[in-house]
């Protein structure tokens, strides 16, 4: 045999069979879903008027794409659609045999895809001049409080708005806004009651976005006419008015989305943390946090990550990098395997899943700046996604105290959204296709991340501006020194 040949033959034998053995690797590590591509991210149209006419053909469609991506894409359709689910998309096209609004369209829409009990899985309105009524609302114990509004007093109680009692709207709205517990039901509520679309969705009464607001005052009810679009004077929160928070950069001042204020007097640093973007800005507000923690000797962190409605979990990482701990609990985690996913994400396979079960995840310290004080986690209503991802791993690593509320998130739950447009409604939709795994088995399906010490605010907390949460904080911490 010719030398060259040989040489080649055996060059070629090799070649085959360092691929075959990557092959099994990727196949037996669970990373076949491996990015080998630029994600195709999708391109979405204008949305169409709430008030332009759907005809029963296309509705019929949209249904349909509706339905193929629901049971293609989420984790918890891998056995198909629930019977349940099956028959209320036959009871959907009984409805639409009619031609219908994109509006009432909408909410045929959204019901099916709230079904799923997954707060990341939505159908959503394209509404670019939505407007809302000037007023700000609380829901407490099935009473509709009026916070805040135009023409409105504190503690009013809402009855109906344009001759639809607010109970009847609070009752189909539970059908239409997708959550995994009545908190962040109740929470999505307080804004979206208040929106031109979805009470002309209800039926109420508008005239010229003008609309009747029945309300209780003092056992009378009275009669109020709003307009939705109308703005109002939003009284200051004097508590936090007289703080001084650290911000980085500072030019970003105006609307931080992390900040930190050190309360000496209780040694105690109040790290706010809005939304959760792991930037060079939020990794450098770190370092001069907890330089500033460690020059002052601070004993108690206190991260708030009230209304905190999520963006990427790696915050948390970065924050325990300045905390002295070895190692932290790690979510697991389901991701289901879709031509979808394989298209908006890049992944090689379409169809399967890939799982990684809880566990733990050695932290990767910083050298300087490291604190081993206690830490407290303030959490409510809105603490959701990522936000709420902080709050788990900290319970339950053992790390630190959950105070205030309930979160709005199940820890347990769905999450990593591909993004979809109908095609004839042009109506946007959201399908989740990773199931999150919370590390602690024992609490691991509850509906929300509960606090080691929960409070409970009254109408009249809101209107004084009470910070309950806070304020156990501080009872904990002085009863700890004592």
């Amino acid at each position: 045999m010719n030398k060259n040949l040989k040489y080649s033959l055996i060059v070629l034998f090799s070649i085959v069979v360092i691929i075959i053995g990557i092959g099994f690797f990727i196949h037996n590590n669970g990373l076949s879903n491996i990015v080998f591509k630029e994600p195709a991210y999708p391109q979405f149209a204008i949305g169409r008027g709430i008030d332009e006419v759907l005809s029963p053909e296309e509705m019929k469609e949209d249904l349909l794409q509706l339905k193929k991506d629901l049971e293609e894409v989420h984790p918890k359709t891998i056995e198909g659609l629930s019977d349940e689910m099956l028959k209320a998309f036959e009871a959907a096209n009984e409805i639409i045999k009619e031609p219908m609004t994109v509006s009432d369209f909408t909410i045929v829409a959204s019901e099916l895809a709230c079904m799923l009990e997954d707060a990341h899985t939505a159908v959503r309105g394209f509404y670019s001049l939505d407007l809302s009524l000037p007023m700000a609302i609380k829901v407490i114990d099935d009473t509709f409080y009026v916070l805040e509004g135009k023409d409105l007093e504190p503690k009013d109680k809402i009855i109906s708005f344009g001759g639809v009692p607010i109970k009847e709207i609070y009752e189909k709205s539970q059908k239409r806004i997708p959550s995994e517990n009545i908190y962040w039901t109740n929470y999505n509520f307080e804004k979206y009651a208040l929106l031109q679309s979805t009470l002309t969705q209800m039926g109420a009464e508008i005239n010229n976005k003008k609309i009747d607001v029945v309300v209780n005052r003092n056992g009378e009810n009275i009669t109020v006419e709003m307009k939705f679009g109308d703005v109002y004077f939003k009284p200051i929160n004097e508590s936090q008015s007289t703080k001084t928070y650290k911000t980085y950069p500072q030019d970003t001042a105006y609307n931080p989305q992390f900040l930190y204020h050190l309360d000496m007097d209780n040694s105690l640093c109040h790290f706010v943390l809005k939304s959760c973007d792991n930037s060079a800005e939020y990794r450098h507000f770190l370092q001069i946090m907890f330089e500033d923690i460690q020059k002052n000797n601070i004993k108690s962190i206190v991260a708030d990550v009230r209304q905190n409605t999520g963006g990427n979990s790696s915050v948390l990482d970065e924050f325990l990098k300045y905390v002295d701990v070895d190692k932290y609990a790690s979510y697991g985690s389901l991701r289901r395997l879709s031509q979808q996913g394989s298209e908006q994400r890049g992944y090689v396979k379409t169809k399967g899943t890939m799982s990684n079960p809880p566990g733990l995840r050695m932290n990767n310290k910083m050298k300087d700046f490291l604190f081993d004080g206690d830490i407290y986690v303030l959490i409510d209503n809105g603490t959701f996604s990522s936000g709420n991802w902080f709050g788990v791993i900290i319970s339950d690593s053992e790390i630190g105290t959950i105070v205030g509320e309930p979160s709005g998130n199940a820890p347990t739950s769905y999450g990593d959204i591909l993004s979809f447009q109908l095609k004839n409604s042009k109506l946007m939709y959201f399908v989740s296709y990773s199931q999150w795994i919370r590390p602690n088995e024992a609490k691991r399906y509850e509906d929300a991340l509960y606090p080691d010490f929960q409070v409970r605010y009254t109408i009249d907390d809101y209107l004084n501006k009470k910070d309950l949460a806070m304020e156990k904080v501080l009872e904990l911490i002085n009863d700890s020194n004592q």
